[in-house]
């Protein structure tokens, strides 16, 4: 007659504590009333939390999983051939569905690049002038002149927001 075998699993929860104290929900309220002072982010959060719970069940069972099936993969070199292989043909079979991707990301790559060429044509007079501006504030700091400097670096960063100096 087989044994019944009673196990408990308890899940790591203390990462969720610090999540919801951030957006002012108690750790100890569950989540689903607020908390003082988180209004509705906090109870947003706190059903989020409600809802991560099994998730981080599912990530902590199937971490169980690959720990045992790596401690048997490096005792045993004929599984761990056969596990190399096995996933050599994955990587084969996936080798199509991403060349799939990059043929379709492509392009684009291509206006992306010609989008940056675009704006580095624009902005070069921008950019000299406010690299100008920050050396004169370098030299500035460099002859004790800290409020001068710190002056041409906000006027660097003005122009370079604005383009008014």
């Amino acid at each position: 007659m087989a044994e019944d075998i009673k196990a408990r699993i308890v899940f790591d929860t203390s990462g969720l504590g610090a999540i919801g104290a951030a957006v002012g929900t108690p750790a100890s309220s569950g989540g689903s009333t607020g908390g003082s002072g988180g209004g509705m982010v906090g109870s947003l959060m706190g059903g989020l939390t409600k809802m991560a719970l099994p998730i981080m069940a599912i990530k902590d069972i199937a971490s169980a999983i690959m720990k045992g099936i790596s401690f048997i993969a490096e005792s045993s070199n004929m599984l761990k051939s056969v596990m190399g292989g096995i996933m050599k043909m994955l990587k084969l079979i996936l080798k199509p569905i991403g060349d799939i991707f990059a043929i379709v990301l492509m392009p684009v790559l291509s206006i992306m690049r010609m989008v940056g060429l675009f704006f580095q044509v624009i902005m070069r007079p921008y950019i000299r002038k406010a690299m100008a501006l920050v050396a004169v504030g370098n030299a500035q700091m460099g002859a004790g002149n800290i409020t001068e400097g710190l002056e041409a670096f906000d006027l660097a960063a003005t122009f370079m927001f604005t383009g008014f100096a």
